[in-house]
């Protein structure tokens, strides 16, 4: 296969481009072939808007029969370790839209400015004709916002307007993009935090990349080309 692997940040994604030099090999400048499969590494930078043009403008010079998104996020819930892997089956822009005169958030879908209509699914964005990539993790439900929640204030308003496993700052953009353009696509993520109040002590990020390292290599060796 072609395999599109996109991540936020370069942190994340080095320790793979590690091992496709040492134990793949090096096709060109942009490509590696890895059990099997052209891998192109591709670092998107953070947020929404730039993992979607990035997804967006390399659609237009490669084919690609695959594209995961790897990172790191927080979660809401006690039920995923801090360096557990998760699948992302859903994801939303949770802070796009309006902020109601309670503090309340009031969605494009709220506020009748979005419909429904592919690429979402009651207002949620899914992984992309993803059925025939098996993915041994747990399922999460994510939001994506552009600023990571740090106040309890935010953490409450998340919590009973979506009820979200995990965040990030670029999944539902990854979700849509691939969707737009017809492209298979899954999202795996490894925990880094627990979502509270800001301590950033508490974050475990190497953990949380070696763990995201290990899990996108068992991924690339178990599909087969």
């Amino acid at each position: 296969m072609n395999i599109l692997l996109v991540a936020a940040t370069t942190q994340e994604i080095e320790p793979l481009l590690a091992i496709f030099a040492s134990k793949g090999k090096k096709i060109n400048f942009f490509n590696f072939e890895y059990s099997s499969h052209t891998v192109t590494p591709l670092v998107t930078g953070v947020g929404s808007m730039m993992t979607a043009y990035a997804i967006g403008r390399h659609k237009a010079e490669q084919k690609i029969d695959l594209v995961i998104q790897i990172g790191i996020c927080g979660s809401f819930t006690d039920k995923f370790n801090i360096g557990d892997t998760v699948q992302i089956t859903s994801d939303c822009f949770a802070d796009l839209g309006a902020e109601d005169k309670d503090g309340s958030m009031l969605t494009t879908f709220d506020l009748g400015l979005t419909e429904s209509l592919f690429p979402y699914t009651n207002g949620r964005l899914l992984p992309h004709k993803s059925d025939k990539f098996i993915l041994p993790y747990p399922s999460a439900d994510a939001i994506t916002v552009n600023m990571t929640s740090g106040t309890q204030s935010t953490i409450d308003k998340w919590k009973h307007k979506y009820n979200p496993d995990v965040e990030s700052m670029e999944g539902a953009a990854f979700f849509y993009a691939t969707a737009i353009q017809d492209i298979p696509s899954v999202q795996i993520r490894t925990i880094s935090n627990y979502v509270t109040v800001r301590n950033r002590n508490a974050w475990n990020i190497p953990l949380a990349i070696e763990n995201l390292t290990r899990s996108t290599i068992e991924l690339l060796e178990s599909w087969k080309s």
